[in-house]
């Protein structure tokens, strides 16, 4: 099924006056496997020094695409069943083929010693986000931030340079606040009335907005930089230090405003 057709039992709100309250098996997960040919992921580095550099996840998709991936996560999150979801990008110019819900373990159905929880519901407002930088707030711990990782289909730390480079696999988001607070965003971002077009979910040297040990994150729409560029900064010799000399001279800019 395609991540784009599936039709959710529940219907979305659209005003800031509307409310959509995700609870326990709330929103149903469709069965067997999930597509997307709208959906691109690429790869790329975030240079903030000579000796810190961060990988960034690049996202690439229309609002209506954003949308559907959050009511996904949404559904994952609070499914009884701890799904093994994933999605596989038939893009053409995805360089990152499978988006792979690697659930946190405080979200499994395994009982470990001391206390757990379980997610228990989550309250919708739309809201239009504006800025970009929509997650970083100082007062958040960074275990209620999203998480995403680069790897392979074994989930394995790779180890050599040549596992390193063949890494086409997104494994996110975290535990149930970081991934349902990503789910939020991307609900937001596929609102009508959303003006930005770009967003991103930076590392701890940055506005952080992910969790530690994340990759970063940046989420394009149609008609952005990242968009309008993204044939001549993502090129098939896996080169992409434009965009992200760009992300740096744009905060540096915004900080000095």
């Amino acid at each position: 099924m395609r991540l784009e057709d599936i039709a959710w039992p529940a219907k979305l709100p659209v005003r800031e006056d509307e409310s959509l309250v995700f609870t326990v098996d709330s929103v149903g997960i469709p069965d067997g496997a999930i597509t997307s040919d709208t959906l691109v992921l690429q790869k790329g580095l975030h240079i903030y020094s000579d000796s810190v550099r961060l990988e960034v996840v690049h996202f690439f998709a229309p609002k209506e695409t954003y949308r559907q991936l959050g009511m996904l996560i949404m559904a994952g999150v609070f499914s009884s069943r701890f799904p093994e979801l994933s999605v596989e990008l038939e893009h053409e110019r995805s360089e990152l083929t499978r988006l792979l819900f690697g659930w946190d373990k405080t979200c499994s159905g395994s009982i470990g010693p001391g206390y757990a929880s379980r997610p228990f519901s989550f309250k919708y407002y739309p809201e239009v986000p504006t800025g970009r930088h929509p997650l970083h707030d100082e007062r958040l711990y960074l275990r209620d931030l999203p998480s995403v990782a680069i790897t392979n289909e074994e989930e394995m730390c790779a180890t050599r340079d040549e596992e390193y480079a063949k890494r086409r696999v997104v494994s996110g988001f975290g535990g149930p606040e970081g991934a349902s607070r990503f789910a939020e965003l991307l609900l937001n971002i596929g609102l009508p009335e959303t003006k930005q077009d770009e967003f991103h979910l930076e590392g701890y040297p940055g506005f952080y907005s992910v969790s530690v040990f994340s990759a970063e994150i940046a989420l394009w729409l149609p008609g952005s930089f990242g968009w309008e560029n993204q044939e001549r900064e993502f090129g098939t010799d896996g080169g992409y230090l434009p965009l992200c000399q760009y992300s740096r001279i744009k905060r540096g800019s915004e900080r000095s405003a």
